[in-house]
């Protein structure tokens, strides 16, 4: 919708997020904050599995450059990561190459380069039988939502040895924003500070995994139904 819809919408309900924020209160565009997070949720997972402390000169394959993916190649560019892109929209590929010296590749060859770092954001279902055996990455965590075709995809990207981020976890940042801008009296200070929590939560999701040799998607669903029990008790 173009700027300002937002408002009209809120004239027929109350039950809408996502207006410009007022009085220095959260909300507006939530973009921004899901790409904070998944930027935070990398650099965790780049810890976790090849021990950097840093995305410095790590190479990251970016598929999507809508608005959460061009705003996280954004931050990536500025820590010092080296970008492989690619968009159905070959212009907005173009600009990335232009701004942040990306290489630009086919949307069909995107997932399976050689680098550490693959971040999906665009669609959902990208991690599937055919796709899986052909990743390189080492990483994989991006703004889209289902990621995994399956629940059995989760154990096929484990038995490869590759360190997979849950989605609903590392994309979280947009939601959170949302959240508190609804819940009402939240400042952008409160979004940032529970988005920070993004990269122990996952801390914790990957140690798990280790230790139970367990998928991490499978670790990230037992938790989430856990606080959902414990809600309603």
């Amino acid at each position: 919708m173009p700027t300002g819809s937002m408002d009209v919408v809120k004239q027929v309900t109350r039950y809408i997020t996502g207006l410009e924020p007022a009085d220095g209160l959260a909300g507006g565009d939530p973009s921004p904050w899901t790409a904070d997070g998944v930027f935070l949720g990398l650099e965790a997972a780049a810890r976790h599995r090849l021990g950097s402390d840093s995305l410095a000169d790590l190479q990251v394959a970016v598929q999507g450059l809508g608005k959460v993916g061009y705003k996280l190649c954004r931050r990536l560019y500025d820590a010092g990561a080296r970008l492989v892109v690619s968009d159905v929209n070959a212009q907005q590929a173009e600009r990335a190459k232009a701004e942040f010296g990306a290489r630009v590749v086919n949307p069909a060859e995107i997932l399976y380069q050689d680098v550490d770092i693959l971040s999906p954001n665009a669609l959902g279902a990208v991690l599937d039988e055919h796709s899986i055996p052909q990743i390189k990455a080492a990483i994989i965590g991006g703004a889209a939502n289902n990621q995994l075709a399956t629940e059995a995809d989760g154990q096929r990207v484990f038995e490869r040895n590759i360190l997979y981020a849950p989605d609903y976890v590392i994309n979280s940042g947009g939601i959170t924003s949302v959240a508190l801008e609804y819940e009402g009296g939240k400042t952008p200070a409160d979004v940032g500070a529970k988005i920070a929590q993004i990269p122990g939560r996952l801390a914790g999701i990957f140690a798990a995994s280790d230790k139970r040799r367990t998928p991490t998607n499978v670790i990230a669903d037992g938790m989430a139904q856990a606080i959902v029990t414990h809600a309603r008790q």
